[in-house]
């Protein structure tokens, strides 16, 4: 008989080993390069990839009074590039806090939030790909449709 504790299937969307975070490997920082180039390429990917002082100057203000924690594509790049996630986990968070700046500033219904989900949603499962072996087969066979 299995016990419940036996039974419980570690859920592959977190990096964990043994209960412990992870540390990014290097064949994983190579991919989740590939994903966010991807996606800066792609018309979604182009609101993001800069911080909103850069694309939208006009809004800077506003946007600073009413997001604490500003995050972008270009910004997550270079963190991925310098080390300094220490696990997918807290790469993970900054995508999900992409998507949540922009409906906290813009509003659920806005066009931009639904990109942001568009971003988070394709970099998420880009990333869960990644951790069962996928590799960036997602990837390839979109940018084959597109010819991003």
């Amino acid at each position: 008989m299995v016990s419940q504790e036996q039974s419980a299937m570690p859920d592959p969307t977190r990096s964990q080993v043994n209960g412990v975070q992870a540390r990014i490997t290097m064949r994983q920082s190579k991919e989740i390069t590939n994903i966010l180039n991807h996606i800066s390429r792609t018309p979604a990917g182009q609101s993001f990839k800069a911080p909103v002082e850069q694309l939208w100057p006009e809004c800077a203000g506003a946007y600073a009074a009413k997001v604490s924690n500003p995050i972008d594509l270009g910004t997550i790049q270079m963190k991925v590039k310098n080390n300094i996630y220490p696990s997918v986990d807290d790469f993970r968070a900054d995508i999900v806090l992409l998507y949540q700046n922009s409906v906290d500033f813009n509003g659920i219904d806005h066009i931009i939030t639904s990109t942001a989900l568009e971003v988070r949603d394709t970099i998420l499962n880009a990333l869960s790909d990644m951790e069962k072996g996928k590799g960036s087969m997602m990837l390839r066979a979109s940018t084959r449709v597109t010819g991003v």
